[in-house]
């Protein structure tokens, strides 16, 4: 019965959007400026592998992307633990495989750890998968090391990120291959056995699961949590930009920056996707009673140039099951609240 429900959401949420028509809605100053941001260079997407008791770090690891020119894609910031965990029924090699689909699409794999050298570090397990996976699959792409995670030395780190060049911490932090082979040999066989047999092994009798690239509104981060249900419930992995770039850690990154830097973010984690989905608040038509704001209107556009064929996905909130839009809810504690959530039904 789940298996049916999937299919027939997959089924109806699908859209197709002509290009033609889409850019009918748009200002030319809006196209002029969706133009420029494409053609702005991507930013690199680099996967942030860190210990979980480490997870109080996961904003300066970001913060540290940011600053040195890349995108943070943070496992724990794109799948949230506990709803990760819950939606696998507490298999953590379904989780992996999530965080696997994260890491391929990335082009770099930083470490962070509170060690001062990896060798010399107490590796988690998922660390170790993660490393001895791209060590495999990705040999010749970059691996760095970042021993930032240590309270008493943020601010020495954070002044480093100030006063150093990119270029020569992104040198400096970089593992050379040869290390990196040393160090798979010197760590523990048994753990990188099962690993190879367990996640690796369910990684090639299975596919990569597809990154469903999450379009909302502003105002409606509130409701991303149902948004990745969904993106689990249906075989995907949600890939949220509003969990990924994160508003506070880019306005301290970006500074004045941060309105264009932070859609080129965007447009950096759209490439990598395998589907956009856009959530609306009623199932209506996207531009009748739901004016897109200008970073949805991008996604679009940039989906329609640049990945025609590829899938678009669009659902309401009550798809999603979010309470206050539900029929007959008892969410609203308010006249006023509950006629603006059922205002959909009332105008059918």
């Amino acid at each position: 019965m789940q298996n049916i429900l999937s299919e027939n959401l997959l089924t109806q949420s699908k859209v197709h959007i002509k290009l033609s028509d889409f850019l009918n809605k748009l200002s030319p100053q809006a196209v002029e400026k969706f133009d420029a941001i494409l053609a702005r260079p991507k930013k690199p997407l680099v996967y942030t592998s860190f210990d979980g008791d480490n997870m109080h770090f996961l904003d300066w690891m970001c913060y540290v992307a940011h600053k040195l020119g890349c995108v943070p894609i943070n496992p724990e910031a794109a799948l949230g633990y506990y709803l990760s965990t819950t939606s696998h029924n507490g298999k953590k090699i379904e989780v992996m495989r999530d965080c696997v689909a994260l890491e391929l699409a990335c082009t770099e794999l930083w470490i962070f750890d509170s060690s001062l050298s990896i060798q010399n570090s107490n590796l988690s397990e998922g660390v170790i998968a993660e490393f001895v996976l791209w060590h495999q699959i990705r040999p010749h792409l970059p691996v760095r090391f970042f021993p930032y995670l240590q309270e008493s030395m943020l601010m020495k780190h954070k002044n480093s990120l100030e006063e150093k060049s990119s270029e020569q911490i992104l040198f400096q932090s970089k593992l050379p291959l040869d290390y990196q082979k040393e160090l798979v040999t010197k760590m523990e066989h048994l753990a990188i056995r099962e690993i190879e047999e367990k996640l690796l092994l369910s990684i090639k009798e299975n596919h990569v699961r597809p990154l469903a690239y999450i379009s909302q509104d502003f105002f409606d981060l509130k409701h991303v949590d149902w948004a990745r249900a969904i993106a689990y419930q249906l075989g995907y992995v949600p890939f949220s930009p509003e969990t990924l770039v994160r508003h506070f850690v880019t306005n301290m990154a970006y500074g004045e920056s941060l309105p264009e830097e932070y859609l080129i973010d965007r447009i950096s984690l759209l490439s990598a996707a395998q589907e956009l989905w856009i959530f609306s608040k009623t199932p209506v038509s996207l531009f009748s009673r739901n004016p897109l704001q200008e970073h949805t209107k991008l996604d679009i556009y940039y989906w329609l140039t640049h990945k025609p064929t590829a899938p678009i996905r669009v659902f309401s909130w009550r798809d999603a099951s979010v309470p206050k839009f539900m029929p007959n809810n008892f969410w609203a504690l308010t006249t006023r609240e509950h006629l603006e959530n059922t205002e959909h039904d009332r105008e059918k």
